[in-house]
C-alpha cells in the first residue's frame, strides 16, 4: 500500500509518508544510528488504512450533509487518531532534525515531506 499506488496513492498521509519510505530504502545499505532508525520508525507510524478509508467516506457524507450523529462521533474519533499520529510524527521529525543539527524545514526538504493540505 505505502510502496506506491493503489486506492490511497493520492491521500495526504501517503504523500507525507512515501518520501520517508524512499529515504529508508536508500539508507538500507548504510547502518543508521539507533536513534535515527527509531525516529524514522516513529515518523512512519500512522493509522490503519481501513480507518483512513472510513474517514474519507465520513468526510464525503459530511460534505453531502447526510452524516448521522453516530457517524459524526465516529468522524471526530478518527480525526482525533489522525491528529495524535501526526503530533507524534512531528515530534519525531523535530527530534531527528535536532539530532542531525538541521532545521525542521530543511529535514522535511531532505526527506521530501510536504505538509498535508489544510481542510
Amino acid at each position: 500500500l505505502l510502496g506506491g499506488g493503489g486506492a490511497f496513492a493520492g491521500h495526504p498521509f501517503i504523500q507525507f509518508i512515501s518520501p520517508v519510505r524512499a529515504l529508508q530504502a536508500r539508507r538500507r545499505s548504510h547502518t543508521l544510528a539507533d536513534p535515527e532508525a527509531a525516529l524514522l520508525q516513529q515518523i512512519n507510524l500512522g493509522i490503519d488504512p481501513a480507518a483512513w478509508q472510513r474517514y474519507d467516506v465520513l468526510k464525503a457524507k459530511r460534505r453531502a450533509a447526510t452524516l448521522t450523529d453516530a457517524e459524526h462521533s465516529e468522524l471526530i474519533a478518527i480525526g482525533d487518531q489522525i491528529e495524535l499520529a501526526n503530533a507524534r510524527r512531528i515530534a519525531a521529525l523535530i527530534q531527528l532534525a535536532q539530532l542531525r543539527h538541521t532545521s525542521l524545514e530543511e529535514l522535511m526538504n531532505q526527506l521530501g515531506i510536504q505538509p498535508p493540505p489544510v481542510e
